[in-house]
């Protein structure tokens, strides 16, 4: 997750906020910390907050990504985009980067999403990372 020193934190399915996670019609989330399967979507959110206070100092520059796998018979992707956005900080501004899954994904076959860059102010002392994945849908 660091940029500058090599330093990385994982975050597994159970710590993030899932918009209709717990439906079992759209998502399957295992207790085990086995990847969480987005079934089918009208809406995608995952996002969480995390402190990272003993884990990151003002001033640096970290990165963000998820791991991703599309199963076969995935539909409805060709064409959508998804967003990574982070920020640090409540009072922080998001920082996004738009991912088009259907460039990236081979089926069945796990991948890392392009990483976004979230830069920690000098003067920042709420040391609180905001992350996640979210589909906007633009109707067009």
């Amino acid at each position: 997750m660091d940029l500058q020193a090599a330093k990385s934190s994982w975050f597994k399915p159970r710590a993030f906020s899932i918009i209709w996670g717990k439906d079992g019609r759209y998502w399957h989330v295992p207790t085990d910390g086995r990847p969480a399967e987005l079934l089918q979507a009208s809406w995608l959110e995952v996002s969480t907050i995390t402190s990272l206070k003993d884990s990151i100092e003002a001033g640096k520059k970290y990165a963000i990504s998820f791991r991703l796998q599309m199963k076969q018979g995935a539909f409805g992707w060709n064409g959508c985009s998804v967003y990574l956005m982070g920020k640090i900080g409540q009072a922080g501004k998001y920082t996004a980067k738009k991912i088009k899954l259907s460039d990236q994904a081979e089926i069945d076959k796990e991948f890392e999403t392009e990483k976004l860059e979230v830069t920690v102010a000098t003067d920042a002392t709420d040391m609180k990372l905001y992350f996640g994945l979210y589909e906007v849908w633009t109707g067009r």
